[in-house]
Formats: structure tokens, sequence, C-alpha cells
């Protein structure tokens, strides 16, 4: 509960300096890349707020050459986060 309450804490602070940066550029410049960059620093970041480690298994054996789906079961509220990767 209290990873989950500093986590949500570190986001409500980010999430109005990402805002007032990242939606004005992207208007203008009409590229999102910014706002995506600091849409996954700011999860990732939160996660890491956390004290939760992350290890990516098995992401080599997936052929990004083909359309691929999954599907996930989260536990908490810290796992959609983990998985924009």
């Amino acid at each position: 509960m209290i990873r989950t309450i500093t986590m949500l804490a570190f986001w409500v602070l980010a999430a109005p300096v990402a805002a007032m940066i990242g939606f004005p550029w992207t208007l203008i410049a009409g590229n999102v890349n910014l706002l995506y960059r600091m849409f996954m620093f700011g999860a990732w970041n939160g996660v890491r707020v956390t004290g939760v480690r992350v290890q990516t298994v098995g992401w080599i054996k997936l052929d990004l050459s083909e359309p691929t789906s999954s599907c996930q079961i989260t536990f908490s509220n810290i796992d959609p986060p983990i998985t924009i990767r």
C-alpha cells in the first residue's frame, strides 16, 4: 500500500510538469516523441521510487517482425507501468 502511494505521489508531482512541457511541444512540433519519452521516464521512475527491481526475461525470444499479442494478469497497481515497455 505504501509503495503504491509513493508511486502515485511521484506521478502527481511529475504529471503537471510533463503536461506543461509535453503537450505544447507536441502541438507545435507535431511530433509525439518528447511526450512518449516523458511518459516512459515517468513510468519507469515511478516504479523505481517504490524500490521494485524490474528484470526483462524472454524479450529476445519474441519475433517482432510479425504481429504479436499478449495477455496479462495484473496482481498489483505496479504491473501496468512495468508492462508498457
